[in-house]
């Protein structure tokens, strides 16, 4: 999947993140949390935002900052740690990301994984 593409004026706030997925980690080291980049738009780092139940004010989980590296089939990735599989739910959104004007556009959906 490419990268979406977006131009922001400078003083607009990005467009939101989509394609948000979780998952368990193939190593089962935590919650991997995967979602498209969006190109062109001045995106110097993103927000993942975390609660451990649906529709919960959610916390900062970690603050990624951008590295074209990074990017693998316009997908960017971060593994969760913290959370390493721990019973319950792990829900997250990922903020549309700060620009180099620190404007921080609007969550992503919201994503939740159910670990037994």
């Amino acid at each position: 999947m490419a990268a979406t593409t977006t131009t922001v004026p400078a003083g607009d706030p990005p467009p939101a993140v989509t394609g948000l997925t979780v998952e368990v980690a193939e190593d089962g080291s935590g919650i991997l949390i995967a979602w498209d980049h969006i190109a062109d738009a001045g995106i110097v780092d993103y927000f993942i935002w975390y609660s451990e139940l649906p529709g919960e004010s959610k916390r900062l989980a970690a603050q990624y900052s951008y590295d074209p590296g990074d990017d693998v089939d316009g997908r960017l990735m971060w593994i969760h740690q913290d959370r390493a599989l721990e019973d319950g739910h792990n829900c997250y959104q990922v903020s549309a990301a700060a620009d180099t004007v620190d404007n921080e556009g609007e969550s992503s959906n919201e994503v939740c994984l159910s670990v037994p």
